[in-house]
C-alpha cells in the first residue's frame, strides 16, 4: 500500500495498492500530485530506488518517522 499524506491538512490525498512495489506505481502517484497542482516541499521516504525514478522534489529525507 502507498499512502500520501498532506501533513498540513491532516489528509489523505492518495492511495494504491499493488501486490509489488514496482517503480511504475510510484510514478503514477507522483504524476497526478504533479497534475492536481501539489507543490511537494519535502518528501520523506525510506531507501527504495525506485523514488529516484521521478523527482518531486529537490530535497528527499530517507527515514521512516514522520516530520512536518
Amino acid at each position: 500500500m502507498w499512502l500520501t499524506v498532506d501533513r498540513n491538512r491532516n489528509k489523505i490525498i492518495n492511495i494504491a495498492v499493488s501486490k509489488s512495489r514496482e517503480k511504475t506505481v510510484y510514478i503514477k502517484i507522483a504524476q497526478r500530485l504533479d497534475l492536481n497542482g501539489y507543490k511537494v516541499k519535502l518528501l520523506c521516504i525510506d531507501g527504495y530506488e525506485g523514488y529516484a525514478s521521478y523527482n518531486l522534489t529537490e530535497k528527499n529525507i530517507v527515514t521512516k518517522a514522520e516530520h512536518r
